[in-house]
């Protein structure tokens, strides 16, 4: 068995690189990274930033267990769409390899049941129904107009609608194909944010407040965000977090409203987009996180300095997609403005792993690019909160949704 505690990182196919950043920065911190994924790319160049890649496109999930038994799994991050299957096969390895610090993970992965954890703390989340419990004339006597329409599990805004009207949300019902997956939300107007932390049985540190000011298209990663210290959303968000009942990296979504009430919803337990940004500017997730899988205290903030305000460049890769959406620039403005820190984090390993990959797969285009949200498209880019997830169409400039 391997004496290095294993962090597993588990994608789909669809989005492989979802993980990357953080695995390199955890990698240089000497904690053993294991990638498991479909996609036989990601053994080209496996020893850069993971010390092992396993190949599920024929084994699937099922067979994690044997591939994993002589492994001590101290974590896991997982896509949302095998958050199910790959936590279920964890819990077939035997107890003295496996930690288990991702117990109470598996109940969030569903919208809906995290929102009523929230709830059942005494806690502020919008009100919801399930679309197979109600129709939609209920619903909207309920809930109101406009409505949110989530499905159970998803990410990065995949399964999000929002209805304006009652006709909207009819024809919006009867196009889904299962709804038993899928429940209304109450919308909540008010100013969007997320909440990152590091949940451990010594506490939650470090928690950071930040909202999207620019984002890769309406419905995808954060391109830049601020920073918001505001005592308030962080003592409202502390026991928000503290109620979910689990341990390692969490991010929530905040929406407060007019009589600064904050609403709570759409929880994610794993490494989120924004994350590495937030590392690169001074708040030490990574650090913390190798102490606490290493049974010690967290260190704290790096920096004394206030970063109410400021506003972070987030690094996009891979940049083939940066290229289709036209947000390169931002990217690489990113790496510029703060490439002794990202190197310092993720290691030249990673840029280097990044860039074979990206030329592996790279196709030249042709004719005219189209304009990305935003820039003359007739789309707005979305400035407002995290995440983008939160509505399918953008509500006019002061409304911000739940």
């Amino acid at each position: 068995m391997s004496h290095r505690p294993a962090v597993l990182f588990v994608d789909n196919g669809l989005h492989p690189e979802l993980f990357n950043q953080f695995a390199a920065a955890i990698h240089r911190v000497r904690l053993r990274t294991i990638a498991l994924s479909p996609l036989p790319f990601r053994r080209g160049v496996p020893g850069l930033i993971f010390d092992r890649v396993i190949d599920t496109s024929a084994l699937g999930m099922v067979g994690i267990a044997d591939q994993l038994r002589h492994e001590f799994v101290a974590d896991v991050h997982v896509d949302e769409y095998v958050a199910a299957e790959t936590y279920s096969a964890l819990g077939q390895l035997p107890p003295g390899s496996r930690s288990d610090l991702w117990t109470g993970r598996q109940q969030l992965v569903d919208k809906r049941r995290a929102s009523d954890v929230i709830r059942h703390a005494g806690l502020r989340a919008p009100e919801v129904l399930g679309v197979a419990d109600a129709t939609p004339a209920r619903a909207v006597a309920e809930l109101g107009l406009p409505i949110m329409v989530k499905a159970g599990v998803g990410r990065g805004g995949d399964g999000v609608r929002m209805a304006g009207t009652r006709l909207e949300l009819e024809q919006l019902v009867s196009s889904l194909d299962d709804p038993q997956g899928w429940f209304f939300e109450r919308f909540v107007d008010g100013e969007a944010f997320a909440c990152g932390a590091l949940a451990t049985p010594r506490g939650v540190d470090p928690l950071v407040v930040y909202r999207a000011t620019r984002r890769v298209s309406p419905f995808g990663p954060n391109s830049e965000i601020e920073v918001h210290e505001d005592r308030a959303l962080e003592d409202a968000a502390r026991p928000v977090i503290e109620a979910l009942g689990v341990q390692g990296i969490v991010n929530v979504d905040i929406v407060r409203d007019a009589d600064g009430v904050c609403w709570f919803h759409d929880v994610n337990t794993r490494a989120f987009g924004s994350l590495m940004a937030l590392e690169c500017v001074g708040f030490p997730f990574v650090s913390n996180y190798a102490r606490w899988l290493a049974g010690k205290e967290p260190e704290g903030r790096r920096r004394a300095v206030s970063l109410s305000g400021r506003r972070i460049q987030v690094v996009h890769f891979p940049v083939e997609r940066d290229w289709r959406t036209g947000h390169r620039v931002t990217s690489v403005r990113a790496v510029v403005q703060r490439w002794r820190r990202y190197l310092s984090v993720m290691g030249f390993r990673y840029t280097l792993r990044h860039t074979l990959r990206t030329l592996s797969e790279w196709r030249p285009r042709r004719g005219r690019r189209s304009s990305p949200p935003g820039h003359g498209s007739g789309e707005p880019a979305l400035s407002d909160g995290e995440p983008a997830r939160n509505r399918t169409r953008r509500p006019p400039m002061d409304v911000r949704s739940g």
